[in-house]
């Protein structure tokens, strides 16, 4: 039954909708880090998972609502695994969320009804040229409150097929804070609304030294070498060239690889490739790399966020209709980081981080402080 995981208390009752991630380690990072935060904010919070995908993410989802509350039995399953990042996953997913998972539309009805407030998470949840879900959308909330945070539509609009369901949905928000500038432009377009916020990544409202207890409890496997640069790639394009150039001008010998199913095979003789790594391993190696190449948001984020050298590349070409790039180029700028990313804008320089701490923590507060005042209005 629901209300056996969602007791009546004092506190406000949030049930957050967003990607859990099950291999991608900056969608684990972001939906960890909001759940996380409402939590320590004082909030009763439960992720909600979308009915058919609870079967999309492993064998860990069936057997969720058979094992809740029974941890002894949790971690005998997990160790019982032989795939250590799907093991490290499957941990780390069960250590940190409450997760909710309806069987039916009875069972989400009655979840919602006993909820307070509906929060549409991060990533790139409402990319509608990737995929329009309008789950995402929170479109069963009924009467329940709606809010966005930090959620992303990745590109610059929406597609035409389905721009008139994501207005009518988008104006049954009370608010909405959404993680890039061009997200704020095209949705005051779309809805005629004057209220949307840019807010920071969900990442970032954890403080380093948050993440820092996150990385304490990684168990990597191999020995590291004492300096190092970090690669991790996840579109199709070929820098391995390039890689091992900026490498090198950093005096960087050494390269430690974390694969991505969709970028496919690594050259040899590039660097060490560790592919057994979870949620906590991937930051605890952002905070002992020398220096992170990377075409992910999130590493960019986390590295920036820890205070570590950093060098973005370009996922997409920039005249792509589906080009993700603005995220970057939206984080890069803020922080006046736009020759950070590889091309021609791109210098060797380290960067100055006492110069982008003040802003950070400036923005840190003000997205926590929007995201309370948009819960409890």
């Amino acid at each position: 039954m629901v209300r056996e995981h969602m007791a009546p208390d004092n506190k406000k009752r949030v049930l957050l909708v967003t990607w859990i991630g099950t291999g991608n380690y900056g969608t684990s990072l972001q939906s960890f880090a909001l759940h996380r935060r409402l939590e320590t904010l004082g909030y009763d919070v439960h992720l909600l998972l979308e009915m058919q995908q609870k079967n999309d993410s492993g064998l860990v989802w069936s057997m969720v609502r058979k094992l809740r509350n029974l941890k002894s039995r949790i971690v005998s399953y997990i160790k019982s695994r032989t795939n250590r990042k799907k093991r490290k996953l499957e941990a780390f997913n069960s250590e940190n969320y409450r997760i909710i998972a309806p069987s039916d539309i009875s069972e989400l009805n009655e979840t919602v009804a006993l909820a307070d407030v509906l929060v549409s998470g991060s990533d790139q949840i409402w990319n509608c040229y990737h995929r329009f879900s309008p789950f995402m959308f929170l479109n069963f909330a009924g009467s329940t409150k709606r809010i966005a945070y930090a959620s992303s539509i990745g590109t610059k609009g929406f597609p035409a097929e389905c721009a008139a369901e994501v207005r009518d949905l988008l104006n049954e928000y009370a608010h909405i804070g959404v993680r890039e500038r061009e997200a704020v432009s095209a949705i005051a377009e779309l809805t005629g609304r004057s209220d949307v916020r840019q807010v920071v990544d969900p990442t970032f409202l954890l403080t380093a030294k948050e993440w820092d207890l996150v990385a304490e409890k990684a168990e990597i496997e191999i020995e590291l070498p004492s300096q190092f640069a970090l690669c991790y790639f996840v579109g199709g394009r070929d820098y391995w060239d390039d890689v091992v150039s900026v490498a090198r001008q950093r005096g960087i010998e050494k390269i430690v690889i974390l694969p991505s199913l969709e970028h496919g095979d690594v050259p040899q003789g590039i660097g060490t490739v560790y592919s057994d790594a979870g949620p906590r391993e991937f930051v605890d190696l952002i905070r002992k790399a020398a220096l992170v190449l990377s075409d992910s948001f999130h590493a960019c984020a986390v590295s920036l966020n820890l205070g570590r050298q950093f060098v973005a590349f370009k996922r997409f070409a920039d005249d792509d209709v589906r080009s993700q790039n603005s995220r970057i180029y939206d984080l890069l700028n803020r922080y006046g980081l736009d020759d950070c990313i590889y091309g021609d804008r791109w210098t060797s320089r380290e960067i100055d981080f006492a110069s982008v701490k003040d802003n950070l923590e400036e923005d840190r507060r003000e997205s926590e402080a929007w995201l309370v005042k948009a819960i409890e209005d």
